[in-house]
Parts: C-alpha cells; sequence; structure tokens
C-alpha cells in the first residue's frame, strides 16, 4: 500500500559538496559542473537559416548565398596582392602542351 511513498524515499538527493564523478569533465578540468547548458556564453546562433520557408527539414544549415558571395569577394579581393612570401610559383596552363599539363588537368 505504501509502495509508491517508499520508492521515492530512496532517491538519493544531491548537493553541491557531493564528491565528484571520475568520468566527469568538470572533476578533473575547468569544465563547470552542472546540466547541458553550463558554461555556454550567451545565446547560440541557430543551426538553420530562418529566412528560409516551410519545414525545419528544408531550412539551410549554412550560410546565406549573399553572405557567401560576400565572403568570396573579399577574399578575391585579398588574393590580388601579390604574394612575395611565398616559394611557389603560380601553375598556369597555356592549352598548347607546353606546360606538361594535359587537357584532363
Amino acid at each position: 500500500m505504501g509502495r509508491g511513498n517508499r520508492r521515492d524515499s530512496r532517491k538519493r538527493v544531491y548537493s553541491e559538496d557531493d564528491e565528484l564523478d571520475p568520468m566527469d569533465p568538470s572533476s578533473y578540468s575547468d569544465a563547470p559542473r552542472g546540466g547541458w547548458v553550463v558554461g555556454l556564453k550567451g545565446v547560440q546562433p541557430r543551426a538553420a537559416d530562418t529566412t528560409a520557408t516551410g519545414p525545419l527539414f528544408q531550412q539551410r544549415p549554412y550560410p546565406s548565398p549573399g553572405a557567401v558571395l560576400r565572403k568570396n569577394a573579399e577574399i578575391a579581393s585579398q588574393s590580388k596582392k601579390p604574394n612575395l612570401g611565398s616559394r611557389y610559383a603560380p601553375i598556369t596552363k597555356k592549352g598548347d602542351g607546353s606546360d606538361g599539363l594535359g587537357d584532363a588537368d
């Protein structure tokens, strides 16, 4: 009859001064002790693109196309500057076969 309450009385109450589990990363590192969200700094960005419409599986988990184009343009403008520290010569394909590169290269 009173078995339901007996089970609740066997539950262990954890306190802050409990000995740490050796399998817990917080027992041997500076990782904070607690749940899944302990240690997260601020609001984490969403993995899916919120501008996409439709169900979650149709949302894009990558940057918007405009952001990719802007980043590519930024990298291209930086790479046009001559790289004086490079030991390697740029590879150019002449197309007549004298460069040693075949048609598949």
